[in-house]
């Protein structure tokens, strides 16, 4: 299965930076006195990139009880978590550019790089490419109950986090796949565009809603398209 994931980016950064969630409020020094020795042994990243985490998972059901120093850690473990190479090989993700709406890639670290002091960015668009999938890997009990867990276990990030979504070459298996997720989608469900496999249908609609420089040419982009960042 190949799932590629479009995410669009928007606005610039901002040094005075802070986060106000459940009537906390923490700037950039405070930040940095959590980051010592011990918190960044593998390395940490910019204090704003916290803030703009931590301001989602307190406002999740999930990590709703996090301290601003949990975050930190959670974040500090998302991003040196490696990944096997064959995930990276067979789920590639990129940033690809800037909507018209501005919304962001949808990893706080890319989020963040685009807020200033008048905007912050808080939402992302995402297409997600389902050629290839297999109707077995659907009827996967296990791999089924999973996904169905991890949906509701964080669906209102997602909500949040999520401005719209594009899901392309939706072939039977993918939409056999969709029915078994769909009663908990929720509000997510209502940001999703659903193609098949008519590529001249889901081109134009890529065409009508993002930017022709952010469409990447296998996908009816310009020639010369190159993404702004490729992970994994």
């Amino acid at each position: 299965m190949t799932i590629r994931y479009i995410f669009t980016l928007a606005t610039i950064f901002s040094p005075i930076l802070t986060s106000t969630t459940l009537g906390e409020q923490f700037d950039i020094a405070y930040v940095n006195s959590l980051l010592n020795e011990t918190v960044c042994k593998e390395g940490c990243l910019a204090p704003e990139v916290y803030l703009k985490a931590h301001s989602y998972l307190k406002n999740s059901n999930t990590f709703r009880n996090f301290s601003l120093l949990n975050s930190i850690n959670h974040v500090n473990g998302l991003e040196h978590w490696k990944a096997p190479q064959e995930l990276q090989d067979k789920f590639p993700y990129y940033l690809s550019g800037y909507d018209y709406d501005d919304q962001p890639v949808w990893n706080a670290k890319s989020m963040q790089v685009k807020d200033t002091d008048k905007k912050e960015v808080s939402r992302v668009f995402l297409l997600g490419d389902w050629e290839g999938l297999d109707i077995t890997q659907i009827m996967h009990l296990p791999t089924m109950l999973y996904v169905i867990d991890m949906v509701r276990t964080y669906l209102d990030f997602l909500v949040a986090a999520v401005g719209y979504a594009v899901s392309i070459n939706m072939s039977y298996a993918a939409e056999v796949g969709l029915q078994l997720i769909k009663p908990v989608l929720g509000g997510l469900f209502g940001k999703i565009e659903f193609y098949g496999t008519n590529k001249v249908k889901w081109m134009k609609a890529l065409k009508r809603i993002l930017p022709p420089e952010s469409i990447p040419t296998w996908y009816g982009g310009k020639p010369d398209y190159k993404p702004l960042q490729v992970y994994g």
